[in-house]
C-alpha cells in the first residue's frame, strides 16, 4: 500500500514539473517571437528575423506536447529557455546571429525530433524538411550575402538536411524495428514454454485449452484454435474446431467456423498435407466462402499442419481479424512449433489410451480364457472323475454319453489354445503355413461332422481344390462354424464357389447381425461384440486369427450383411496345375 502511494506520489510530482517546464518554454518561445518581431519592425536588428523562427517553432512544439504528447523533450524545453532569455537581453554579440545560426538550429531540433519519438512516421518528416528548405530559400533570397555563400546555404539547407534527417530516419527505424524483434521473439520464447509447460501435464482437452492461451501472447492476432480432421460422405476433408481461445479485441459477430471443409481450399489442403503452413487472404477468396469470413470480420489467417508420423490430423491456426496477410516469419515459426508440440501431445494422449486399453483388454482377456477354459475343464473333471469313482454304476448307454462329453468339452479347450498359440506366433512373426491341395466341398463337410453342433449346417456348392494349409484351413472354417453358431441364428449353411479366379467359400446365418460400431473391429484380436445375442464370455479371437491365416495363405476373410443373412466370406487360392504336380512330388 504505501509503494503504490508513493509511486502515485511521484508520477503526481513528474506531471507537475513537466507541466511547469512546458508552460516556461511556450512563454519564452512566445515572448521570444514578439520580441524579435518588434525588433525586426523597428529596424533595431537586421538578424532579427533569422532569430524569429526559431522562436516560433520553440512555441509551437512546447504547446504541442504540453496538449497532445505523452513527452518531453528536455533539448526543446532548454533551447526555448535560452534564446527566450538572448532575445530579452540587451547584447551586442546577439547581432552576428543570422539565418545560418537558425538553420542549424531547425536541422538539430529534427534530428532531436526523429530519435525520440515514440511513433517513426513520414509525414511530420516531410513537413518539417520542407519547412527547413523553404527557410532556406527565403533567407538565400533576402539576405544579402556572396553567391558562393548563398550555394552553401542552399546545399545545407536542402539536399543536407534531407539527407541527414533521412538517414538517421532509417537508422531509428532499423534499431526500432530490430528491438521490435527481438522483444518478440523474446515473448514467442515465453509463449512456446508455457505452451509447452501446458501440454506436459494434465489431460484430455484443458491442456490444450491452456496452450491456446499462452500462444495468443505470442501473436497481435486474438484469435487460436485447434481442429480436427475429418472425412465427408463425398471423401472431401473436413475440419471441426475442438478448442479455441479469444483475445478481448476480436469484433462481435456470428462465429461461422465451428466446422466445414476444404471445398475451396485446395491450394491450403496441399500445403497442410504436406506438412507447410498456409495463409489465406480473405480479400483473394471467392464467394462464398469469403462471405462466411466477413460475417465474421476476419482479414487473415495463418494455419499450420499438426502432424503424426506423417499424417495430417488437424490444424493449429490464427485468425486476424485487423491485419491483411501481415504474418511475421516470428510467428510462422511460432506457430510451426507449437503445431508439432501438439502433435507429440496428441500421439502422447493416444499411446496413453493405448495402454489403458490394453490393460483393460488384458482383464478382459483373462477373465475371458478363464471362463472359457474353466467350463470346458469343469466337464472333463467332473464326467471322468465319475466315472473313475462310480464306473460300475452306470449303464453303457450312459458311460458314452459321458464320454461324448468329455471328448468335446477338451476339443473346446483344445480348439481355444489352438488359437491363442496361432495368434502369438503371428503377433511374433513366427506363424508358417505349408499349402496343399484340399478339396474345399469335402474337407468343409468333414469339418461340419466333427464339430457335433446342436445346429443344423447345411453344406452346398461346387467341388474346387485350393492350394492351402489343411490344418489352417480347418482351423478358419472351424472358427466360422463356431461364431455362427454363437452368435447367429438357427439356420447355418455353407456354399463352395469360385469368384474372380479364387475359391470363395461362405458361411451364412439368420441371425441379426453385428452392429454398425462392432462391424469395424470384429477382426481385432480380443475384440467381442456385446449385443444383446452375443456371449461376451468369448475371448474374441476366433475372427482374428481367421482373417490372419487366410491372409497369410493369400486369401482374406470379409463381413457383410446381406438381404438379411450375415455373411462371412472367405477367398483362397485355386490350385493350379503347377501346385498339384508340386503336392503329389511331396
Amino acid at each position: 500500500m504505501e509503494s503504490a502511494r508513493s509511486d502515485d506520489a511521484r508520477r503526481i510530482g513528474t506531471h507537475r514539473y513537466r507541466t511547469a517546464a512546458l508552460v516556461t518554454a511556450l512563454a519564452g518561445g512566445f515572448f521570444g517571437a514578439v520580441a524579435e518581431l518588434g525588433t525586426w519592425i523597428d529596424g533595431a536588428s537586421n538578424s532579427s528575423w533569422a532569430r524569429l523562427p526559431a522562436f516560433v517553432i520553440i512555441a509551437v512544439t512546447a504547446g504541442y506536447q504540453l496538449l497532445r504528447s505523452r513527452r518531453t523533450e528536455a533539448p526543446v524545453v532548454i533551447a526555448g529557455l535560452t534564446f527566450a532569455c538572448l532575445s530579452l537581453v540587451e547584447i551586442k554579440q546577439m547581432n552576428d546571429y543570422d539565418s545560418g545560426n537558425t538553420l542549424a538550429f531547425l536541422i538539430l531540433l529534427s534530428v532531436i525530433y526523429v530519435t525520440t519519438r515514440e511513433t517513426q512516421t513520414r509525414k511530420p518528416l516531410i513537413v518539417g524538411s520542407g519547412l527547413i528548405a523553404l527557410f532556406t530559400i527565403v533567407s538565400a533570397l533576402i539576405e544579402d550575402q556572396p553567391a558562393s555563400q548563398a550555394v552553401a546555404k542552399l546545399l545545407v539547407g536542402i539536399p543536407g538536411q534531407m539527407l541527414v534527417i533521412w538517414i538517421i530516419w532509417r537508422l531509428i527505424n532499423s534499431l526500432g524495428e530490430a528491438s521490435r524483434l527481438e522483444s518478440n521473439r523474446a515473448r514467442v520464447q515465453e509463449a512456446l514454454a508455457a505452451c509447452s509447460q501446458a501440454l506436459l501435464v494434465g489431460h484430455d482437452a484443458e491442456p490444450l485449452s491452456a496452450a491456446l492461451a499462452a500462444l495468443l501472447d505470442a501473436t497481435e492476432a486474438d484469435h487460436v484454435y485447434i481442429e480436427v480432421n475429418g472425412v465427408n460422405e463425398g471423401g472431401q476433408p473436413t475440419w471441426e474446431v475442438v478448442v479455441e481461445a479469444t483475445g478481448d479485441n476480436v469484433p462481435p459477430g456470428p462465429s461461422a467456423f465451428g466446422n466445414g471443409d476444404y471445398q475451396q481450399f485446395e491450394e491450403v489442403t496441399g500445403l497442410l498435407a504436406s506438412g507447410h503452413p498456409a495463409r489465406v487472404r480473405v480479400a483473394d477468396l471467392a464467394l462464398p466462402v469469403r462471405a462466411r469470413y466477413e460475417a465474421e470480420g476476419i482479414q487473415s489467417e495463418l494455419m499450420a499442419p499438426i502432424m503424426v508420423r506423417g499424417q495430417w490430423l488437424g490444424t493449429l491456426g490464427y485468425s486476424d481479424f485487423w491485419r491483411d496477410d501481415a504474418w511475421t516469419d516470428v510467428e510462422v515459426e511460432a506457430l510451426m512449433r507449437a503445431a508439432e508440440m501438439v502433435a507429440a501431445y496428441w500421439e502422447r494422449e493416444r499411446a496413453r489410451e493405448g495402454l489403458v486399453e490394453l490393460a483393460k483388454s488384458k482383464d478382459r482377456f483373462i477373465a475371458a480364457v478363464s471362463h472359457e477354459l474353466r467350463t470346458p475343464l469343469a466337464g472333463v473333471v467332473g464326467f471322468s472323475g465319475e466315472l473313475a469313482e462310480n464306473l460300475d454304476t452306470y449303464s453303457r448307454d450312459e458311460i458314452l454319453e459321458m464320454v461324448g462329453l468329455i471328448s468335446s468339452q477338451s476339443r473346446e479347450v483344445a480348439q481355444l489354445v489352438d488359437d491363442l498359440l496361432t495368434a502369438e506366433r503371428a503377433a511374433s512373426g513366427n506363424l508358417t503355413v505349408n499349402p496343399t491341395v484340399i478339396d474345399m466341398l469335402e474337407e468343409t463337410r468333414s469339418i461340419v461332422e466333427s464339430l457335433r453342433v446342436d445346429t443344423e449346417v447345411r453344406v452346398e456348392g461346387d467341388v474346387i481344390d485350393v492350394w492351402a494349409d489343411t490344418l489352417r484351413t480347418r482351423q478358419i472354417v472351424r472358427n466360422l462354424l463356431t461364431n455362427a453358431h454363437r452368435y447367429g441364428g438357427n439356420t447355418v449353411r455353407v456354399e463352395v464357389s469360385m469368384r474372380d479366379g479364387l475359391a470363395l467359400l461362405i458361411v451364412f446365418d439368420d441371425g441379426n447381425g453385428v452392429p454398425g460400431i462392432d462391424a469395424e473391429h470384429i477382426f481385432d484380436p480380443y475384440y467381442r461384440s456385446f449385443s444383446e445375442d452375443s456371449r461376451p464370455d468369448s475371448v474374441g479371437l476366433g475372427l482374428a486369427v481367421a482373417r490372419q491365416l487366410a491372409r497369410l495363405m493369400n486369401g482374406d476373410l470379409i463381413y457383410r450383411r446381406l438381404g438379411g443373412w450375415t455373411r462371412f466370406e472367405l477367398t483362397l487360392p485355386i490350385a493350379t496345375e503347377h501346385a498339384r504336380s508340386l503336392a503329389t512330388a511331396l
